[in-house]
């Protein structure tokens, strides 16, 4: 038996190109084992334990378009607002506080009310002139066109003396 430790030591790179993407792949996967494991399940990741409205969001992409799914149940429609600014989309609103009902008395107050605000940062070949909106059911759906990604074609590229 070798009086060395065990490890799951990956190779050591050869160059630094391919120690920076041995890096960012490390890098990578601490994070999707992080959500995996923690995600939006835990109070103080998600925003939860701060109080006030937390908008839910799933975040996915088809062939065509971006889609932002973000649940705001008991808003009004005119209590959301959409913006764009360069890249960034924010989604932004206030749910309102009933708290006010003549002959009841409240022994606890347990529903998130305030304001919020998310932003989102749109990948290249986003097209949020194009956005559309539905509010249905307490679920914001938000659809980003985008440009198809580029086929895998490879080009080469003629070098020329100076």
């Amino acid at each position: 038996m070798s009086d060395r430790l065990q490890t799951n030591e990956r190779p050591r790179p050869k160059t630094a190109e391919a120690a920076l993407r041995s890096l960012k792949e490390r890098v990578n996967d601490v994070l999707e084992e992080f959500w995996e494991k923690v995600g939006t399940r835990h109070p103080a990741v998600s925003g939860r334990a701060l109080g006030g409205v937390v908008a839910e969001t799933d975040l996915s992409r088809s062939a065509e378009s971006l889609h932002i799914e973000m649940e705001l149940p008991g808003m009004e429609i005119d209590d959301i607002e959409i913006l764009v600014q360069d890249r960034d989309l924010t989604v932004r609103g206030e749910k309102r506080i009933q708290r006010d009902i003549e002959g009841r008395t409240f022994y606890a107050h347990e529903r998130a009310f305030g304001e919020f605000a998310r932003t989102f940062r749109l990948p290249e070949g986003a097209r949020p002139e194009n956005a559309k909106a539905r509010y249905r059911n307490g679920v914001l759906e938000i659809e980003v066109p985008r440009e198809p990604a580029p086929a895998g074609a490879t080009r080469k590229i003629r070098i020329r003396s100076a």
